[in-house]
């Protein structure tokens, strides 16, 4: 399991899995997480919610940014649905750098603007170079 979010209610978790082979976005009640239903198809990492619980954002293997929208239960005999998750933009996120470094996206409350932490491969900028002993070059 990996990058597992709460709902605001705290009611539901979404996470990553590989548990079939390829990561896949997943949904269980919290705390007993008994049941699961599955809301990526074809890849997704990254699950986070929208604020108001409705939909659940993710990210493709190749860097889709997806939305899902979601109906939790309010009662304990309703069961999780999940509609069919649809491409929102292309995203370039940035690779992890380390363990705790686990989201590269963030989304407004409404779930109408995301900030992407993107790579950059600017081939137009100056090579970085170092000096070593400068100060003996100043006295020549």
């Amino acid at each position: 399991m990996n990058n597992a979010e709460l709902t605001p209610d705290e009611k539901w978790f979404a996470y990553s899995s590989n548990e079939s082979g390829n990561w896949e976005v997943y949904v269980s009640p919290f705390p007993n997480a008994e049941s699961k239903w599955q809301v990526s198809h074809g890849g997704g990492k990254e699950p986070r919610w929208r604020r108001d619980g409705k939909e659940l954002f993710f990210l493709t293997p190749d860097g889709k940014m997806m939305a899902a929208p979601v109906k939790t239960p309010t009662t304990a005999n309703a069961s999780f649905e999940a509609g069919l998750p649809v491409a929102l933009f292309q995203a370039y996120p940035r690779q992890p750098i380390s363990a705790f470094d686990r989201l590269s996206y963030d989304i407004t409350a409404d779930g109408q603007k995301f900030l992407v932490n993107t790579k950059i491969d600017d081939h137009s900028s100056a090579p970085f170079t170092v000096i070593l002993n400068w100060a003996s070059e100043m006295e020549k």
